[in-house]
């Protein structure tokens, strides 16, 4: 943790010194092309997930898309209180469809995804969404259910991230506490 906490300040301390505040010249609210050369960057507000300003990144030449912190290989996702799971899911059903193009799947932590390992990562938010619904409807209570919830029915999603900046955090409690409280 030590070592953690000198990197930051270091890192800190680098940006002090170099910093120079730039706004943008450009932004968008839902979506924005650009060409770069003989490439495109098709541009999609990701909804609230992750955080309020969350992107995604379509480059069709390259089959790739950039998804950030959204998703990253064999973690949990990260959700805020306001991530909204459908229209998540909409946004994402062309991209992980049958007959999609893209290859690659670019995550901010780790290594590339492929398609079935994004469809993993719904197929985990639809069964934990299902079963904490079923308990709380069951009259369990949050603690109850984070207590029946196990990591272990969802394999491959085995790298809990355990240390976010330094500090543990439990991703899954994290996920069952967002599910719990939009769950009917």
């Amino acid at each position: 943790m030590e070592e953690q906490i000198l990197s930051l300040q270091k890192l800190s301390e680098d940006l002090k010194a170099d910093f120079q505040h730039t706004p943008p010249t450009i932004s968008f609210n839902d979506k924005m092309t650009l060409t770069v050369g003989k490439t495109t960057f098709q541009m999609i507000y990701n909804l609230p997930t992750y955080s309020e300003s969350d992107i995604i990144i379509n480059i069709p030449e390259e089959n790739v898309l950039i998804i950030g912190d959204i998703f990253n290989k064999s973690r949990l996702p990260w959700f805020s209180p306001n991530t909204n799971f459908n229209a998540w899911k909409e946004l994402f059903k062309n991209f992980i469809a049958d007959n999609s193009k893209i290859k690659s799947f670019i995550g901010t932590h780790g290594y590339p995804m492929d398609i079935n390992e994004v469809k993993e990562q719904f197929m985990f938010i639809d069964k934990l969404r299902e079963e904490v619904a079923n308990l709380k409807k069951a009259g369990k209570t949050l603690d109850e259910v984070k207590k029946e919830v196990k990591l272990s029915k969802f394999p491959y999603l085995s790298n809990v991230n355990p240390l976010f900046y330094g500090t543990p955090i439990n991703m899954l409690d994290i996920a069952i506490n967002v599910v719990y409280d939009q769950a009917k």
